[in-house]
């Protein structure tokens, strides 16, 4: 399993401002893990800015937003229904006027067999352009994580992955199989709903933890 990505030397050396584009299904955490990521960068010292692209629902425009608000960054968005690649080139814009680091770029949660939000989400990454797409997999979901991951890899192809929701996955064995079975780095895990739950993947920890042998 490759785990080839040090994803602060990434953000420092790169050209500015660097986009990352969030990709998953519903439900996997997306939205918290983009806080959770602006809450690190802004501990590492880099600006950032959050792209409501995911317009198909009303209520992940409004969750964002909440976000956004608690962790001090700003947010770009357009109503629901927008076009999320308007959405995204305009946070773009906003970022090099305004010379944030980061545009952390939310998509619509999708189903993998969903043929016209792939297709979308193949669009978004045509305008955006992304330095890095993320994979956001839910810990639980098992085997549907692989299944998911390696459609979205072959779609618009993935550079790392997040597993969100590792605290409440007894023994992790998923975050493994999804990094393994698309050959791309487990950058970092969720353990918790807060801001500053979320470590990066650490191999240790997780084997004592598969094996039970975490304190």
């Amino acid at each position: 399993m490759s785990n080839e990505l040090d994803f602060e030397k990434f953000v420092k050396d790169r050209k500015k401002p660097i986009v990352i584009m969030f990709i998953g299904v519903n439900g996997s955490g997306k939205t918290l893990c983009i806080a959770k990521i602006a809450t690190m960068l802004k501990k590492m010292g880099f600006s950032s800015v959050m792209a409501a692209g995911d317009t198909f629902r009303a209520g992940a425009i409004e969750q964002l937003s909440i976000h956004a608000e608690r962790v001090g960054v700003k947010i770009i968005k357009h109503g629901p229904g927008a076009d999320p690649a308007a959405v995204a080139y305009d946070a773009i814009d906003h970022a090099r006027a305004k010379h944030k680091d980061v545009v952390l770029l939310d998509t619509a949660g999708r189903v993998q067999t969903n043929i016209n939000l792939m297709d979308e989400m193949a669009k978004i990454k045509r305008v955006a352009k992304p330095d890095l797409i993320i994979f956001v997999g839910d810990a639980l979901s098992g085997n549907d994580a692989v299944d998911q991951a390696k459609r979205f890899n072959e779609v618009v192809g993935i550079d790392g992955v997040i597993l969100t929701k590792v605290d409440t996955d007894a023994k992790g064995g998923s975050a493994l199989s999804v990094a393994y079975t698309i050959a791309k780095p487990l950058l970092f895990i969720g353990v918790g709903q807060g801001y500053n739950d979320q470590v990066p993947f650490d191999p240790d920890w997780m084997i004592n933890n598969i094996f039970g042998k975490e304190e």
